[in-house]
């Protein structure tokens, strides 16, 4: 940690590029605005034209228009001066091109939002549609990075998560409770908690491998009898056959909401 004073009301640096959707979508947004400005359409002229303007390396400014990196601040304000946009507009899309330069309360609320997004990222839900017992997916939920990586031992492109409304795994796990998991396991380890995916249905389960090869499905709740499957059934990832089980991840963790 360094040591010094700043200014009074000057926002605390932050050194961290944003995530890949935060880039992606500031990419795009840029892009297209670049081209209603008059700019040449996405190609190295357009990368030259913007380095030159900005003062950076060309594989800087392809690099902003591709999604792979981030102008610092204070380039992101002359940007939106230059283009007549304000800055909400490239963060977040959320603002239509406007006439006047970005006001200072503008600037001050579009940096504190950029840092927000430096210490957040958006873990999408897991991918099906009809969930088991009236449970649902989000499309994403927000973790800071930090606590992503104390809690779960997870970072960012790692995890999906689900919310879970049936009572199939508790205590374990209750309704209401956002299950986070590990995406890309190859094999099982015994008696661990997975999330499968079966057609269309989304389920999380303990996983047992049985003596003569064949695999056991068992619920926390002993309301609920265990199923058991051949091997030959189970695919590791996703899978576009509805006969197969499909193990999308392995469970790390759930939320569970107060109050």
């Amino acid at each position: 940690m360094t040591s010094g004073k700043s200014k009074p009301g000057a926002p605390i640096p932050d050194r961290r590029e944003p995530g890949p959707a935060l880039r992606k979508e500031f990419a795009e947004r840029l892009a297209r605005t670049l081209e209603l400005r008059g700019y040449p359409p996405y190609s190295r002229a357009l990368f030259a034209r913007v380095a030159k303007e900005y003062g950076v390396t060309v594989s800087a400014s392809r690099k902003w228009l591709s999604g792979e990196g981030f102008p610092g601040i204070e380039t992101l304000v002359r940007i939106a001066n230059d283009l007549k946009i304000s800055l909400d507009y490239l963060l977040r899309g959320v603002e239509i091109l406007f006439d006047e330069p970005s006001s200072d309360m503008e600037v001050r609320r579009s940096i504190a939002l950029l840092q927000l997004a430096r210490s957040f990222t958006l873990v999408p839900r897991a991918e099906a549609r009809k969930i088991e017992r009236g449970e649902h997916t989000r499309d994403v939920i927000g973790f800071t990075r930090d606590w992503l990586e104390k809690h779960f031992g997870a970072e960012e492109g790692e995890i999906d998560t689900y919310e879970v409304a049936g009572d199939a795994m508790a205590p374990e796990v209750k309704p209401g409770d956002v299950v986070v998991f590990r995406r890309g396991v190859k094999a099982f380890g015994d008696n661990g908690l997975y999330v499968l995916r079966q057609g269309a249905t989304i389920k999380l389960r303990r996983v047992s491998l049985l003596a003569d090869g064949r695999i056991k499905l068992a619920c926390e709740n002993r309301s609920y009898p265990p199923e058991i499957f051949p091997a030959r059934r189970v695919v590791f990832g996703q899978s576009a056959d509805a006969a197969k089980i499909a193990v999308l991840g392995r469970f790390v963790g759930s939320i569970r909401r107060a109050g």
